[in-house]
């Protein structure tokens, strides 16, 4: 019985190719690792998925933090800016002798937004369901302090 000759798929290299991987993998890893607030290093943080949309009375952002309890969201609105800290505490379940693999590990959210506009922060609220935290702040004008808001 004769053999079918093995096919070899061909493609062009470029010298580039391997520069612009490792380029694009640098920055990914430089991004996670360079989250500041202040003095504080936010390398255990991601920045969450947001949509931040604008109607002609309000700003509307939608926030994914999959994992996270309602508990763990911290949320403070302050003129144009909000700030978003997500954590959840990390559970082993029995002893840590016992576990075989552990790659699901603490990992937190922050994102700290700025927005177009100024916004009304004592009658800005907050909903958190299913994962998704959904911010809703009536736009203002200018001269309204900031405040934490409570999270439903």
């Amino acid at each position: 019985m004769a053999e079918e000759p093995i096919k070899i798929e061909r493609r062009l290299i470029s010298p580039l190719d391997d520069f612009r991987k490792l380029w694009l993998e640098m920055d990914r890893l430089f991004k996670e690792m360079t989250h500041v607030k202040g003095d504080e290093l936010l390398s255990d943080y991601r920045e969450p998925l947001t949509d931040i949309k604008e109607t002609s009375k309000e700003i509307i952002i939608t926030m994914d933090l999959p994992g996270i309890k309602k508990e763990g969201v911290q949320l403070v609105v302050e003129n144009n800016m909000i700030e978003i800290k997500a954590e959840r505490k990390e559970e082993l379940q029995g002893e840590k002798k016992a576990v075989f693999r552990h790659e699901r590990h603490y990992q937190g959210f922050y994102r700290l937004l700025s927005l177009p506009t100024q916004i009304d922060a004592e009658k800005s609220s907050a909903e958190y369901k299913n994962g998704v935290l959904t911010i809703t702040a009536p736009k203002i004008a200018k001269g309204i302090r900031g405040k934490k808001l409570e999270i439903k």
